[in-house]
């Protein structure tokens, strides 16, 4: 089973995440920054899903960890989820993923997305349909 790693501040944006993509991969939270460093640290994983704007080590800090050449977890696909207004925070992100995606994030879109970096079909998730 593929490994996802979900990092986001909000619990019921998190828990809305999980129970989406459940079906797709073997699934890690982190509530913050600082909790994904040390998951990442310890884990290979197949997709990031991985919250900008939050309190302590933010998005972009856990970003730029990725781009140690020696890291873990270095190339590993990273969706960046935000509501940052900050065009400066967003570029900088830009830069550092391929994946952008903006809140209010359509799960059905998401699923797709990872579906597809995962080598799965988006319907692998369909039982699991949010609102």
């Amino acid at each position: 089973m593929s490994q996802l790693l979900i990092v986001e501040d909000d619990d019921s944006i998190r828990k809305m995440f999980v129970l989406a993509l459940t079906k797709l991969a073997d699934i890690d939270e982190a509530a913050g920054g600082e909790t994904a460093l040390q998951l990442l640290g310890r884990k290979k994983y197949d997709a990031i899903l991985l919250d900008l704007n939050m309190a302590g080590v933010d998005g972009v800090a856990v970003l730029k960890a990725l781009e140690v050449a020696n890291a873990t977890n270095h190339g590993t696909p990273v969706f960046v989820i935000t509501a940052e207004p900050s065009v400066e925070l967003r570029e900088q992100a830009r830069k550092r993923s391929r994946y952008f995606i903006s809140k209010p994030v359509k799960i059905a879109v998401l699923q797709t997305l990872v579906a597809g970096v995962l080598g799965k079909s988006a319907k692998d998730a369909a039982p699991n349909r949010v609102a």
